[in-house]
């Protein structure tokens, strides 16, 4: 099942506290290489048994294409 916390971290952690239970079995938490807050560790605060692994890593681009040079002229990127 795949469900949504519709937020940040402390979001997704108010969500899995909620519809998880700790000693049910362990949490493997899919991330990227780089996080800004260590969901395993706030389970693990709360009494969950997690496993981390790293599926993702981020990496910035050499030359933009020119799809997305498009986009940023017209004012239509969103985000980067």
């Amino acid at each position: 099942n795949v469900e949504s916390a519709h937020g940040d971290a402390a979001a997704l952690l108010d969500l899995a506290a909620v519809r998880l239970v700790a000693d049910a079995g362990k949490v493997v938490y899919l991330r990227g290489e780089e996080v800004a807050t260590d969901l395993a560790a706030a389970l693990a605060e709360k009494g969950f048994r997690t496993e981390s692994q790293i599926v993702y890593r981020t990496a910035p681009a050499r030359v933009l294409t020119d799809r997305a040079i498009s986009a940023i002229r017209a004012g239509e990127a969103t985000g980067v």
